[in-house]
């Protein structure tokens, strides 16, 4: 159980302040290349995520919804909703759950 519900608030903005970069990044530069994008959130985003997940204490489930936010993105990102494309796509680019990189 979480030692402070803060802990948790805090969880839960990081994880949408996650998305709402991420979205922006989609809408703002719609034209740009997938792979420009991703490598945009791998640089900017991830980095931050992790940085405010370090206070926090995570327990298995809340690392399962952190990377299923980051695969909502990337179905989005490659207009799909399979997920065995966003796995391969993940592969190809290198581009690690948040599970993988704790």
């Amino acid at each position: 159980m979480w030692r402070h519900p803060a802990q948790l608030v805090r969880l839960i903005l990081l994880s949408v302040l996650f998305i709402a970069v991420l979205m922006q990044y989609l809408v703002k530069w719609e034209d740009l290349r997938q792979k420009r994008l991703l490598q945009l959130s791998k640089t900017k985003c991830v980095p931050m995520l992790l940085h405010g997940l370090e206070v926090c204490p995570l327990k298995q489930r809340d690392i399962r919804s952190l990377d299923f936010c980051v695969n909502r993105f990337l179905m989005k990102l490659f207009r799909t909703s399979d997920t065995n494309v966003v796995e391969v796509c993940r592969d190809m680019f290198n581009f690690d759950l948040v599970g993988l990189l704790r």
